[in-house]
Formats: C-alpha cells, structure tokens, sequence
C-alpha cells in the first residue's frame, strides 16, 4: 500500500511496525509514550500531537485518539473516493 502511494494507518504501538519497515524513516509520526524511542531510533520525526498525517501515513498516539484518528482515516478515504 505504501509502495503505491495508499493510505496506511497505525495507532497506539502499531506505529512501530511502520518503523520497522522503513516507512516512518523522515516521517512525522506519533505512537504510545511507551515507544517514542523506539520510532525516534528508526528515524521517525516524533510529533507530540495525538494523530499526524504525513503523505499517505496517519499515526495515532493511543486508546484517547482513537476518535481522532478513525475521523482522519475517514477524511481522507472520502477526498480519495472524490478524486477518482
């Protein structure tokens, strides 16, 4: 999905497979407190908002953005749908 430019989504600890891949390398992210460091030490850009977009990624922080984060997924699904 990434390689194509599609959205990609994580929350909570979920961020860290991302950096673990290599997508959040140079990315503005967020994770749970627990794994700040963990993202930070694979070359994320640590933001301390409760959920980013950066390109085609969107990190949530936790259980407490999860509202934030589903309406963003869902923002950004829809101004994908109106372009096609």
């Amino acid at each position: 999905m990434n390689t194509e430019q599609k959205l990609v989504g994580a929350i909570c600890l979920a961020p860290v497979i991302l950096a673990k891949a290599g997508m959040l390398k140079n990315k503005n992210a967020i994770v749970f407190s627990s794994e700040i460091n963990t993202i930070k030490d694979l070359c994320a850009i640590y933001s301390t908002l409760s959920v980013v977009k950066d390109g085609n990624i969107i990190t949530g922080n936790g259980p407490t953005a999860a509202r934030k984060f589903g309406e963003t997924v869902v923002k950004e699904l829809n101004a994908y749908v109106l372009e096609k």
